[in-house]
């Protein structure tokens, strides 16, 4: 398969990955999958679609579940994990039956496995098999990105799961058909949003700064560049006609018009940013630089101390 079929969206939370994907998924040929990792627990906890039904009633994902149904003898409205697609470790609403300590661990050692892999030489690592559970989740994955866009009638899927180890095995997986955007934020606008969660100041900024740190360096080593594209929140909301197209080139789709009215047309999306999937109509595009008025000076420097060199990194030279 040459042409692209997966968009997948790398950044840290609260960067505004949920808002880019639903704009993207108003191109008629992309389809915005939302946080697709988490899909197995949104069906398990009984959460929300992006069109405002519960994930298991949902018309758009019932063709898909019927579908693997016929073709694997699961039903995921019944056993929701049992096309697992990444290890995922919620913050918030969490299904305890599922994220135990066991599961946790077996995680943090799928994690630890992946990041030593990645620091080998690329001569090396490219031959140091993927654990055998990440092995299915890709397969997994892929299987049902398949059956999404046969479902959706549609050329290319959107993930926004973030997740930086996913998206660089989705890649090698196949990257004729893989293209990655690493997204970004003004770190003092997701260091406002976490402290308004009540995180500590220098949790707040230390975790954005560690994705990116992260993130950079792998991109830059495993994908070529014209494979991954970097985008700011900022300009696609001063300037989304811009990114856009920009976006569609990288894609190669023709940008349409009808992606700009982020309040037309209904989006299937699970997990992600409440607000952004579910206030759309109300909102539309709208850039959100609070922490200009809210941040104190104290908050500032703290921001400096930790994160203001990841800032600049990343193109936030104020």
């Amino acid at each position: 398969m040459n042409a692209v079929s997966v968009l997948y969206i790398c950044s840290a939370g609260r960067s505004g990955s949920t808002f880019t994907d639903m704009l993207l998924g108003g191109h008629s040929q992309m389809e915005s999958l939302g946080e697709f990792s988490f899909i197995g627990k949104n069906l398990a906890l009984g959460e929300l679609c992006g069109c405002g039904v519960l994930v298991s009633d949902c018309q758009a994902w019932a063709s898909v579940f019927n579908q693997i149904m016929q073709e694997r003898g699961i039903d995921l409205r019944q056993s929701p994990y049992g096309l697992r697609q990444w290890d995922t470790c919620a913050a918030r609403i969490i299904d305890h039956q599922q994220q135990t300590p066991t599961f946790l661990l077996g995680m943090k050692l799928r994690s630890t496995y992946m990041k030593y892999r990645y620091q080998l030489p690329q001569k090396i690592y490219q031959y140091v098999p993927f654990p055998p559970k990440v092995v299915g989740y890709i397969r997994n994955t892929c299987y049902m990105y398949d059956i999404v866009r046969e479902a959706r009638n549609c050329q290319i899927v959107i993930d926004s799961s973030k997740n930086i180890f996913k998206a660089l095995a989705l890649y090698e997986y196949n990257p004729s058909a893989v293209r990655i955007i690493l997204l970004a934020r003004d770190g003092r606008g997701v260091y406002l949003s976490r402290l308004n969660s009540n995180v500590p100041r220098k949790e707040a900024v230390v975790s954005w700064v560690k994705y990116y740190q992260r993130a950079l360096p792998l991109l830059s080593k495993v994908v070529r560049p014209e494979h991954f594209l970097k985008v700011r929140y900022e300009d696609i909301a001063s300037q989304p006609e811009k990114i856009m197209k920009k976006i569609c080139k990288f894609s190669g789709v023709s940008f349409e018009p009808s992606m700009l009215d982020f309040t037309a047309g209904i989006r299937h999306s699970v997990n992600g940013n409440q607000d952004a999937r579910f206030s759309r109509q109300k909102k539309g595009i709208l850039l959100n630089e609070l922490w200009k008025e809210k941040l104190t000076q104290e908050d500032l420097e703290v921001f400096d101390k930790y994160g203001g060199l990841t800032n600049r990194r990343l193109g936030y030279n104020d």
